[in-house]
C-alpha cells in the first residue's frame, strides 16, 4: 500500500511538470504568433473585448448576476481597452496599465466571493470554471502573451535626423512580455551557473 501511494505521487508531480512545461510552450508560442500578426491580433483582441462585455450584459439582464461585479468587469475591459491604444507595446507604469491590473485583480476577486455567498448548486464547478475563463481570464491572458514591455524600445525613440533607423533599432529590440519573462529567466540561469563555475579566489 506504502508503495502503490508513493508511486503515485510521484506520477502526480511528474504529470504536474508535464502540464506546466505544455502551458509555458503554448504561451510563449502563442507569443511568437502574436508578435508576427500584431495587427490582426489587436482586431481580435478588440473584438474580444467587445464580446466579453456583451456577455457581462446578458448575464446581468437575464441571469441577474451581482450589479456591482458586472459593472466592475465592464469597468476592467475597458480599461484593456486603453491598453491597445498602443499595443503591441505598454508601459508598466502607465495609468491604463496600473488600472488594467487593478481591474482585473479587484474582478477576480469580487466573482469569487460572489459565488461563495451566493453559490447554489445549480452552478457545476465545470460551469464556473468556464465563466470565470471567459469572463475574467481571457482577455488578461490574450493581452499578457501579446503586449510588449514599452520602456525596453525607449532609447531609440526622440532620436532627431534618423527616425528610420531609429523605428528599425525598436523593432529589433522589442520584446514580448512572455520572451522578456523567458529571456530574464534563461539570463538568470546562467549567471547562476557562471558564478558557481568561478573558481574561489583567496586573499593573501
Amino acid at each position: 500500500m506504502i508503495a502503490f501511494i508513493v508511486i503515485s505521487h510521484i506520477s502526480l508531480y511528474i504529470g504536474v511538470m508535464f502540464l506546466i512545461l505544455c502551458v509555458a510552450t503554448g504561451l510563449y508560442y502563442l507569443a511568437e504568433l502574436a508578435e508576427e500578426n500584431s495587427v490582426m491580433t489587436r482586431k481580435v483582441i478588440s473584438y474580444m473585448i467587445y464580446l466579453v462585455v456583451i456577455v457581462h450584459l446578458i448575464l446581468w439582464i437575464f441571469d441577474e448576476l451581482y450589479f456591482w461585479c458586472i459593472s466592475i468587469g465592464i469597468l476592467s475591459h475597458i480599461a484593456y481597452y486603453q491598453l491597445l491604444s498602443t499595443f503591441p507595446f505598454v508601459r508598466v507604469k502607465s495609468a491604463s496599465c496600473i488600472l488594467s491590473i487593478v481591474g482585473f485583480l479587484v474582478s477576480h476577486i469580487g466573482w469569487y466571493y460572489y459565488f461563495i455567498d451566493f453559490y447554489t448548486p445549480i452552478y457545476e464547478f465545470s460551469e464556473l470554471l468556464g465563466f470565470f475563463f471567459i469572463c475574467v481570464w481571457v482577455t488578461p491572458l490574450a493581452l499578457f502573451v501579446s503586449l510588449s514591455i514599452g520602456d525596453m524600445q525607449l532609447p531609440g525613440l526622440g532620436m532627431e535626423g534618423g527616425a528610420d533607423r531609429g523605428n528599425k533599432d525598436i523593432l529589433k529590440k522589442k520584446n514580448n512580455v512572455v520572451q522578456w519573462i523567458m529571456s530574464q529567466l534563461n539570463r538568470f540561469r546562467k549567471s547562476s551557473s557562471s558564478d558557481t563555475m568561478l573558481p574561489h579566489q583567496s586573499n593573501y
